[in-house]
């Protein structure tokens, strides 16, 4: 399988803990050997360190033991050896623990993560703190390293799960406090708060795990568990379907759409857990970065004889779409089309968050079974909510493709004779430049010109159109008719640190020193929320404001307060920012909504959403979830949109 990925060295540490005195688990070691045979079967050198504690301690070598002073020994042994350029696998499997300390910056007790590991001198378990964790994943990023970590375990000590069969919690009971002084120099000299509060601190200008991917076991209302699956074996959940994902995928595709498979196999197989992503969405496993990775299509997912497309209503989908699916790897491994099967499927029932796919013909009865994990790509979108476009060329470039692409995915063209048609954009020609005007015929601003004629200019002019209608396709998203008691459930609102509220009426002014306050409240005695909040600027970006995680989770009965700066580009006087915030009642990805800003060429995705690495805390701290397979149901879902309208000026305008 090895190809030119294997230029640079490739390293992995696979840590298992089976032995506790408490709460032993079974499949941890496992899942860390299923790992190294993969590793050994699929690439011809990797330099694999394994610290394992099985419940049989008694030929165990105590250099390969995970205690802490083995594990943080190995972590300083890759970083200080690996090259820049190296890849590095890190994959644990154990229980972990939420555990009080001591703010440094606050003189507060914060709750942070601590991977729950062996300590051979009393049989007692010893901890690594999540921030350790985070700085020594930084130091391997700077050297250059690109690094994918996954964390199999939960990590919230002060609840049970209830019992299933065959089903453990990778989790232990609530552990005391722990003294920040005895943390290692390379994360005593950093601010507490920033690494373990994100959720308090403004959400630009953080670390940038630009070089590293993780995927964590659950969200922060869960447990992780273990379970018996088709071997009948008992593994992590997590592991083992990541195995089943990596094992499916024969070609280089990014760690992201390993995820993306994970994740729709824990919708089929295991809809009590959701796993977790965040950081660089190029980064694949043991593999270069990709250039372009796949964030348009969506993820589909099998389950009681149906299939089911990971998009739904909220994110535009309607009745007979039609989209083609594919095997994953095909639409990232730079294959054609036309060198991989095309199923052809039509949407015929939408629901909030996901849709029925039916494929067509008789392809149902020639093409191959579709897996959970395939990807849709769709080629065919209704009209109800797409962006009519009024395009008025002159001479020859009036009969020129652009004004027949009716097959673009978010809007379609209407010509200059249908004045009785409204539209929201206006393409039109003035002798030797071209205008877009918005609806009430305004011309748009920040809209870089664009001079027709040269030889790319049909090409640019597309590019053009399809960037402003896909922004004004997603600003427009919204839920006509919400459920009342979903509704009923959460309050939300966004303050200046003046109290001056804003609303999706009007743009309200906002000094550019001050942060907003977005304080959101989950009244709801048993269900969690899941907030994607994005940020779409006068400059028709459309950005994640949680680039990391993309999705912030509200536990039952919490409330929480989320800080939020804003900036303005050099050049400007002010900006206007529509800050949209989805909620709903279970996770969902807006990725192909993700637009840069108009005036810059297309991202190559390296911070896409590699920008704050304070969200780490976030995402390896969960209450009890309490919710077993039978009682959820993934194709039920609740979602509702929030718009707040956001001038920011210069303080010396205000």
């Amino acid at each position: 399988m090895e190809d030119a990925k294997s230029r640079n060295r490739l390293w992995a540490l696979l840590v298992g803990v089976d032995f506790y005195k408490d709460q032993p688990l079974r499949g941890a070691v496992r899942d860390v050997n299923v790992m190294k045979a993969y590793l050994e079967s699929h690439y011809k050198s990797v330099d694999i360190k394994v610290l394992t504690a099985p419940m049989d301690l008694a030929s165990a070598d105590q250099f390969l033991l995970p205690t802490r002073g083995n594990l943080i020994s190995a972590l300083e042994r890759t970083t200080d050896k690996a090259q820049t350029g190296d890849f590095v696998h890190i994959h644990y499997s154990g229980h972990g623990v939420s555990t009080p300390v001591l703010s440094q910056s606050s003189n507060e007790e914060v709750r942070e993560l601590a991977l729950d590991l062996y300590e051979h001198d009393s049989n007692q378990s010893a901890r690594l703190l999540g921030s350790d964790l985070v700085h020594r994943l930084k130091a391997m990023g700077d050297k250059g390293l690109v690094v994918t970590l996954v964390l199999d375990c939960c990590f919230s000590g002060s609840v049970r799960r209830k019992d299933y069969k065959d089903f453990r919690i990778r989790t232990r009971s609530k552990d005391g406090g722990i003294n920040t002084s005895s943390r290692d120099s390379m994360s005593s000299s950093l601010n507490s708060s920033e690494i373990l509060r994100g959720a308090q601190v403004r959400e630009r200008g953080l670390l940038h795990p630009e070089k590293y991917a993780i995927i964590t076991a659950c969200d922060v209302h869960e447990e992780a568990g273990e379970d018996s699956f088709e071997d009948r074996k008992v593994h992590g959940a997590l592991s083992f379907m990541l195995d089943t994902a990596l094992r499916s995928h024969s070609t280089n595709i990014s760690f992201y759409s390993l995820f993306q498979d994970i994740v729709s196999q824990f919708d089929e197989k295991y809809p009590r857990q959701k796993p977790k992503f965040f950081g660089n969405h190029r980064a694949s496993f043991f593999g270069r970065l990709m250039w372009k990775p796949d964030l348009s299509s969506v993820c589909v997912f099998s389950t009681d004889g149906g299939i089911y497309l990971e998009a739904g209503a909220a994110h535009g989908v309607e009745l007979d779409d039609e989209y083609t699916v594919h095997p994953p790897s095909s639409l990232e491994s730079g294959q054609n089309f036309e060198e991989t099967p095309e199923i052809r499927a039509m949407v015929t029932e939408v629901r909030g968050l996901n849709s029925t796919l039916n494929i067509k013909g008789a392809e149902s009865r020639t093409s191959r079974p579709i897996k959970t994990g395939w990807k849709a790509k769709v080629v065919k979108r209704g009209s109800l909510h797409k962006i009519p476009v009024r395009i008025d060329l002159e001479g020859n470039l009036a009969n020129q493709g652009v004004i027949t692409a009716d097959d673009r995915q978010f809007w379609y063209p209407i010509s200059s004779l249908q004045e009785d048609q409204s539209c929201a954009i206006t393409v039109q020609q003035i002798s030797d430049r071209i205008e877009f005007l918005d609806g009430q015929h305004h011309e748009l601003p920040h809209v870089p010109p664009i001079v027709p004629f040269g030889a790319s200019f049909l090409s640019e002019l597309t590019a053009q159109i399809d960037h402003l209608a896909t922004y004004t396709f997603f600003s427009r998203l919204h839920n006509p008719d919400p459920d009342p008691k979903f509704s009923e459930s959460f309050s939300i609102s966004l303050k200046a640190a003046n109290g001056v509220s804003f609303h999706d009426k009007a743009f309200t002014n906002h000094n550019d020193e001050e942060e907003l306050k977005l304080s959101v409240l989950n009244t709801s005695p048993s269900d969690p929320l899941y907030l994607s909040i994005f940020s779409l600027s006068d400059e028709y970006e459309v950005e994640n404001i949680y680039h990391t995680e993309q999705v912030k989770t509200m536990p039952r009965k919490s409330s929480r307060t989320l800080h939020i700066g804003t900036t303005i580009t050099d050049g400007f006087s002010k900006s206007e920012d529509t800050i949209k915030v989805f909620v709903t009642s279970r996770p969902t990805l807006f990725a192909q909504f993700w637009l840069p800003k108009l005036s810059e060429p297309a991202r190559e995705f390296e911070n896409e959403m590699g920008k704050d690495a304070a969200m780490l805390r976030e995402r390896l701290i969960r209450p009890k979830r309490g919710m077993s397979k039978q009682q959820y149901d993934p194709l039920v879902a609740q979602w509702k949109v929030e718009h707040f309208k956001v001038r920011t000026v210069r303080s010396n305008e205000a």
